[in-house]
């Protein structure tokens, strides 16, 4: 990955809590099995464009998005992210005109490598699918094609050999002396891939995408819930879950909710709902991603689209006490009920503010850096990075974070540096604290009326 801004400037945050939109931070990743989009990760700002790119309705990303989308508030854009399935590669061609004679080649490309093109395909009748899969046969790294259909209708080319695991992909057909044939369109349908699991299309993803902070997932089997929340803990991002497992309203130990607490993950928050095929994670994700981060509890949120559950006094107890997030209907009003919480106990909202903090400020003294002509190893270039620190904490008392009177920075005497450090322009000693605000869930009032 190279040099990261990390490794110029390191900022750590630590939360000190008694229980122990900027571009980035508001951007959802959807992720599960596709094979509409050859790009492991496309970006989108409504439905009609993934409509465009081939996704039907039916599709989960399509329903993960609109349900996005349609909560109150909603992030400008959001990304869909490619796991591989287990699918063939298939292409159709839609000829415009009536061949009667000539000769004709494809371009295929086999796992990203330079499209090759295919040897010549002699028009012979109107049905040449033996001669087009002959011709693709004796193609290097090609075992066996599929082909069904007509010139007047369209061929469909499915790519079914013991390879077929493999990306195969057909860029065009180069009608070159195809006498009736004005044009040709090869339209790749169906993407091929092998499996993998959830933990290596996270990598792939993040290989090819990082500007993302919120991972949304298709799956709600307890086993890929598992490696996602594994595989998000040391990142600088979050992963909101859904289930809808009985287990997890119950005294069970063992169901995911549960197994999620005993690993104490802090990046990792779950709502349960019988709701669950609808997507209430990407509502709850729409209603928060894009408001500040630091400035909004993610409890007591209405979800567009979805149903509240109808929970007895035991199961709520039990989803409390598995640091489980809910919805259900209070005095009329449907909300995100629990406490807004990871699976560790740790507010949503903290976990958010704290990660925007900690990368606003890298990148505001990393900005300065590189800015600057040069910033000097004296009492002036010490109150530069000051200065940005103290910018950034403000910012974090605008977004109600940190309270603004508990902000103490304490920067190093210039004369106290060790000049081997001053020798290698290292500047370290540098602290600052403050404290978070908090948000009120739950309110008691006592009063005394009197005559």
């Amino acid at each position: 990955m190279g040099t990261q801004v990390s490794d110029i400037v390191s900022v750590t945050i630590s939360r000190e809590t008694a229980k122990i939109s900027q571009a980035g931070f508001g951007t959802p990743l959807f992720l599960g099995e596709t094979y509409r989009v050859y790009d492991r990760v496309t970006e989108y700002s409504t439905l009609a464009e993934m409509v465009a790119d081939g996704f039907a309705t039916t599709d989960e990303h399509y329903k993960m998005a609109a349900k996005l989308l349609a909560q109150e508030y909603s992030p400008t854009s959001f990304k869909v992210g490619r796991k591989y399935a287990n699918v063939n590669s298939k292409c159709t061609l839609a000829f415009t005109g009536t061949p009667s004679a000539g000769t004709w080649t494809l371009d295929v490309s086999i796992d990203g490598a330079t499209a090759v093109t295919s040897g010549s395909i002699t028009y012979a009748a109107d049905n040449d699918t033996a001669t087009i899969k002959s011709v693709l046969e004796a193609m290097a790294g090609i075992t066996e094609v599929t082909v069904t259909g007509l010139y007047s209708t369209g061929y469909t080319i499915e790519f079914t050999g013991v390879d077929a695991s493999a990306d195969f992909v057909i860029s065009g057909p180069v009608v070159t002396s195809l006498v009736g044939v004005t044009a040709c369109v090869a339209t790749m349908t169906q993407y091929g891939s092998a499996v993998e699991t959830y933990t290596e299309a996270i990598a792939a993803n993040i290989a090819e995408d990082n500007d993302w902070y919120c991972l949304l997932t298709v799956t709600r089997t307890k086993a890929d819930i598992l490696l996602c929340a594994a595989a998000i803990e040391p990142l600088v991002k979050i992963y909101i879950a859904c289930t809808g497992d009985a287990d997890v309203i119950t005294s069970a130990s063992d169901d995911i909710v549960s197994s999620l607490q005993d690993l104490s993950y802090d990046r990792t928050g779950i709502i349960y709902s019988s709701d669950y095929a609808l997507y209430p994670d990407c509502s709850w994700a729409g209603q928060q991603l894009p408001k500040d981060p630091g400035s909004t509890t993610w409890k007591f949120k209405t979800l567009v689209g979805n149903t509240a559950d109808d929970l007895t006094t035991a199961q709520i107890g039990y989803l409390d006490d598995k640091s489980a997030n809910y919805y259900e209907t209070i005095g009329g009003l449907s909300v995100v009920s629990g406490e807004g919480v990871m699976v560790s106990g740790e507010y949503i909202d903290i976990i958010r503010g704290c990660d925007w903090l900690q990368t606003r400020m890298s990148e505001g003294i990393y900005i300065d850096l590189i800015n600057a002509e040069k910033i000097p190893f004296t009492v002036q270039g010490l109150g530069v990075v000051e200065n940005r620190i103290r910018y950034w904490l403000g910012k974090a008392v605008d977004n109600a974070l940190i309270t603004a009177d508990s902000i103490v920075v304490t920067m190093p005497d210039i004369d106290d540096v060790d000049p081997t450090e001053k020798a290698a322009r290292w500047l370290t000693g540098i602290t600052f604290s403050a404290t978070l605000q908090r948000a009120i869930h739950k309110t008691t009032i006592t009063g005394k009326l009197a005559v």
